[in-house]
């Protein structure tokens, strides 16, 4: 070994091999003298639990039978050629017309008079390129015509909405209770008055059909349920020949009589 006095000093192999040695015999001691430890149990050791040893007497059950959805009541959906409005199964010309006319009051009612016809010539030159001058003047005529007269002021002013979705319940007269899905094409509500207007893009007849009663009737007894006790008149709107119809109360009432639950799918009133 160096007798340098910054050499590091060699430990002596023999001595490292003695000190294990001993180490290890005293962990060895000190082990032997703690007391057993509990096996731990295994899955497979394990004893079946109450939950496992009695069976849920709901695995020998039926299920309960699950109750049929409410058949729905769509108003708007008419049948018959008296409808008076854009109807499934109409000619292309016709109803692509009856469509038009619905848009056309819809999105000119909040502009000004002086404006409302350039609005209406640059948005049907959008969605209706094809059109020639004679279809549009057909258009815009009632339309401009309607939106200007002043007996039409209050079903188009700032209290009233177009298209307006509403859901809700009725009970028919058998006490079937029905979900109702509607869209109103005109709704003006003040604090002391309810307005329901149809429009409608055919000529008025000499009477209204059942299937227009019937939509009329589902329309008020639906706001009738949102706003009791609030006067609430319903009218339809002939484009053709720019004329108001009021129904009356009465009347309405007896047609929702006649309304019968639906069978199948959505109910049909025609």
């Amino acid at each position: 070994l160096s007798t340098h006095p910054g050499a590091r000093r060699v430990p002596d192999p023999e001595a490292v091999a003695r000190g294990l040695d001993g180490l290890n015999r005293e962990i060895i001691t000190i082990a032997a003298s703690l007391p057993a430890a509990n096996p731990v149990a295994t899955p497979s050791s394990r004893e079946p639990s109450d939950i496992m040893r009695t069976r849920p007497d709901w695995l020998d059950r039926q299920p309960p039978a699950e109750r049929a959805a409410p058949r729905r009541l769509v108003p708007s959906r008419l049948a018959g050629p008296d409808s008076g409005g854009p109807r499934e199964g109409a000619p292309a010309t016709a109803r692509q017309r009856g469509i038009l006319v619905h848009r056309l009051i819809e999105l000119l009612a909040p502009h000004p008079a002086a404006t409302r016809e350039a609005s209406a010539r640059r948005w049907l030159s959008q969605v209706a390129p094809k059109l020639g001058e004679p279809d549009i003047k057909a258009l815009l005529a009632p339309t401009l015509t309607l939106l200007a007269a002043p007996q039409f002021e209050r079903w188009f002013g700032p209290d009233s909405r177009a298209e307006v979705a509403l859901a809700g319940s009725i009970t028919l007269a058998d006490g079937t209770t029905c979900p109702v899905e509607a869209r109103f094409d005109r709704l003006v509500i003040t604090p002391d008055w309810i307005g329901l207007l149809d429009i409608k893009t055919g000529l008025r007849g000499e009477a209204v059909s059942e299937g227009i009663l019937r939509q009329m009737a589902l329309y008020r007894r639906l706001i009738t349920t949102l706003y009791p006790g609030r006067q609430i008149d319903c009218a339809l709107l002939w484009t053709r020949d720019i004329t108001l119809e009021p129904l009356p109360e009465l009347l309405l009432d007896a047609a929702f009589t006649r309304i019968e639950p639906p069978s199948m799918g959505s109910m049909r009133i025609a």
